[in-house]
C-alpha cells in the first residue's frame, strides 16, 4: 500500500465484485428489506458480530488483551453517538437519494472498504440512505451511481493510507475502535428478539411464576396468555402426569397459520439444534407441564 498504483490493485477487484454483487442482488435485497425487515436486520446482525472475533484476533496478534485498549473502544462509541442522536429524531427515516448522498454513500462504501470490520451497511441504515441507494442498484440511475463511484474512489485512496498508518502504528487501538463502532452501529439497527427486548422479560416473568409456584403444587402448566395454545390440550397433560411423566410437551402439530418464512426458518432451528446434539422436541416452546419434583430440579440452575 505504499504507492498508488499498488492501491488501485488491491482496490479494483474488491470494487468490481462489491458492485456486481450489489447491481445482481439489489432487487431482491430490497424486496427481502421491505418485506421481510426484521429478519432481514438480524441476518445482518449475524453477520457483522460473526465477524468480531476475527476483529479481536487482529488487534491480538501476540494473544495479549491490553487494558488501555479500552479507551479507543469507548472513542468508536463516542463516534457513533452521532448516528444515535439522528435515530433519536426520526432521522433514520428513509430518504431518496439526492446527488449529494450519492456521493455520502460512497465515500461511506470507500472507508468500509478499507477499513476491516467495519460495516457500511449499518451506517446506511442508520443515515436511513440504504433502502433509496438498493433502489438505485437495482434500477441503475447512471448519474447518482457515478457519483457514488466517485465518492468511493475518492475515499478509498485518501483513507488508504491513513489506515495503513494506524493498523501498522496502533492495531489494538484501531481494532478496538472500530468495534465500539461497529457495537453502536449494531445495536441501534437490531430490531430485538420477537417484539424487542420483551422476550427476555417474558422469560424472566415466566421463571419467576415457575419457582414460586413449585412450592406450592404437585405440579404447573406454563401456557401462552393469548390463548394460541389449545386449552383442549390440558386434560391430557394431566393425564399423563398422573401416568408418572414429570415432563408433557405441548407440541404444534401444524403450522398452516404461518408465513412460509416463519415456517421455514422455525424448521431449520429445530434442524440446526439437531445438528448440533440438542435433543430438542421439534414445534414446542412455552406450552408444558412440569412436576414439582422437574421444577426442583430446574432451580438448581
Amino acid at each position: 500500500f505504499h504507492d498508488t498504483r499498488r492501491k488501485l490493485v488491491f482496490l479494483a477487484p474488491l470494487a468490481v465484485g462489491g458492485a456486481a454483487g450489489l447491481l445482481l442482488g439489489a432487487r431482491g435485497l430490497g424486496a427481502a428489506m421491505r418485506l421481510y425487515e426484521k429478519p432481514m436486520l438480524c441476518l445482518f446482525t449475524g453477520f457483522i458480530l460473526g465477524g468480531v472475533p476475527d476483529l479481536l484476533a487482529e488487534a491480538e496478534e501476540d494473544g495479549r488483551f491490553r487494558r488501555r485498549w479500552l479507551g479507543a473502544l469507548a472513542g468508536g462509541v463516542l463516534l457513533a453517538l452521532p448516528m444515535a442522536l439522528l435515530r433519536a429524531q426520526g432521522m433514520e427515516r428513509a430518504l431518496s437519494l439526492t446527488p449529494l448522498r450519492a456521493l455520502a454513500v460512497g465515500l461511506v462504501e470507500g472507508v468500509g472498504t478499507v477499513v476491516p470490520g467495519l460495516s457500511t451497511s449499518f451506517i446506511l441504515i442508520n443515515l436511513g440512505w440504504y433502502q433509496a441507494y438498493l433502489d438505485a442498484l437495482a434500477h441503475p440511475q447512471a448519474g447518482l451511481l457515478a457519483l457514488v463511484a466517485l465518492g468511493f474512489a475518492a475515499s478509498a485512496l485518501v483513507s488508504m493510507k491513513a489506515v495503513q498508518w494506524l493498523f501498522d502504528h496502533a492495531r489494538g487501538y484501531t481494532c478496538y475502535a472500530v468495534l465500539g463502532f461497529l457495537l453502536v452501529s449494531v445495536a441501534l439497527v437490531f430490531p430485538g428478539f420477537g417484539s424487542g427486548w420483551t422476550l427476555w422479560a417474558q422469560l424472566a416473568a415466566l421463571l419467576a411464576g415457575l419457582m414460586t409456584v413449585k412450592e406450592q403444587a404437585a405440579a404447573a402448566i406454563s401456557m401462552d396468555a393469548d390463548l394460541q395454545d389449545d386449552i383442549d390440550a390440558l386434560d391430557q397433560f394431566v393425564k399423563k402426569f398422573q401416568e408418572g411423566c414429570d415432563v408433557v410437551y405441548g407440541v404444534r402439530n401444524k403450522r398452516d397459520t404461518d408465513t412460509w418464512f416463519k415456517r421455514t426458518t422455525a424448521e431449520g432451528f429445530y434442524k440446526v439444534m439437531q445438528l448440533l446434539g440438542v435433543d430438542v422436541v421439534f414445534n414446542h416452546a412455552d406450552y408444558r407441564l412440569m412436576s414439582k419434583r422437574a421444577l426442583e430440579a430446574l432451580s438448581e440452575y
